[in-house]
């Protein structure tokens, strides 16, 4: 079995073209599943479905529905993988109902919040110019933390105000960022030999001391302290940004339709989500201002 895991975790990698990161999630959850049914004495190839469901109520003591979810999804697709291969000749998970996720609203930052955080952001060094620029970048364009770390100096095309964004599953887009981003990302290059002597053999837009691509790591702290003096009980991750960026182009007017292609999402119905979030906005704002709303 560990043999056609490791052709699913390849196909999953080479064919699919999941990341790194993901295809580890799908390797810890199949194992996970295996160590179960060996415990248990099971028959991988022959699993019957009294014992998915033992599974999945086993899941269910420890898992949050969104996990639970997860795994599934990954257990079906490594059985399919399976049949494909004439390991086995039914997927047993393919009748099991998917537990139903719990409804949460990204968190987002008003466009005042946003204008105060990126106007506190301090650009008196090469690093703060370079954090300075990710932050603003990541808000200009909707972009994830992998983006902008995977960014190469060909991917900018400054003179139209554009990047190129190779996203999940390796789909590439091009994506406006304006004026002000563009300005930023010029002043940033011109520092950008400062940061690291090895800057001139890397492609990588924003480096490490070391020559090396920042790390979503560092993003993660270099925005945790930005927001670290804003005036804000909200409980944010860098994806807040990209999340801001879609929720106020769709309050100022933009399309749905628009913003699903400057995000990469491969489903509308993925971008439908900020459309709650803008009726949130309005039923605040009524139950603010309106005579009859209390």
């Amino acid at each position: 079995m560990e043999s056609f895991l490791d052709t699913f975790l390849e196909a999953l990698q080479y064919e699919k073209g999941y990341s790194p990161h993901t295809v580890e999630a799908y390797k810890q959850d199949i194992q996970d599943f295996l160590a179960f049914a060996s415990e248990k004495e099971w028959e991988i190839s022959n699993l019957s479905y009294p014992q998915v469901h033992e599974y999945m109520a086993w899941m269910g003591q420890h898992y949050t529905p969104t996990t639970i979810a997860r795994k599934l999804a990954c257990l079906r697709s490594f059985y399919r993988h399976l049949i494909k291969h004439k390991k086995i000749s039914h997927n047993p998970f393919s009748l099991v109902k998917t537990p139903r996720k719990p409804h949460h609203l990204p968190k987002v930052l008003s466009i005042e919040e946003m204008m105060t955080l990126l106007s506190s952001l301090p650009n008196t060094t090469p690093q703060h110019r370079r954090n300075q620029c990710i932050l603003l970048l990541m808000y200009a364009g909707g972009l994830r933390i992998s983006e902008v770390t995977n960014l190469r100096l060909s991917d900018l095309h400054l003179s139209q105000h554009t990047v190129t964004i190779r996203g999940k599953r390796k789909k590439v887009r091009e994506v406006p960022i304006g004026s002000l981003a563009t300005h930023t990302l010029q002043t940033y290059l011109a520092f950008r030999k400062e940061i690291s002597p090895e800057a001139s053999r890397s492609e990588a837009v924003f480096l490490t001391r070391r020559g090396k691509a920042i790390t979503p790591r560092m993003v993660r702290y270099i925005f945790q302290e930005a927001i670290r003096h804003l005036a804000t009980e909200k409980k944010l991750s860098p994806h807040a940004l990209r999340h801001s960026f879609a929720t106020h182009l769709l309050q100022n007017g933009a399309s749905l339709r628009a913003i699903q292609e400057m995000l990469g999402h491969s489903s509308l119905s993925t971008t439908q989500i900020y459309t709650h979030l803008s009726i949130e906005k309005l039923r605040s704002l009524y139950e603010d201002f309106h005579p009859h709303a209390k």
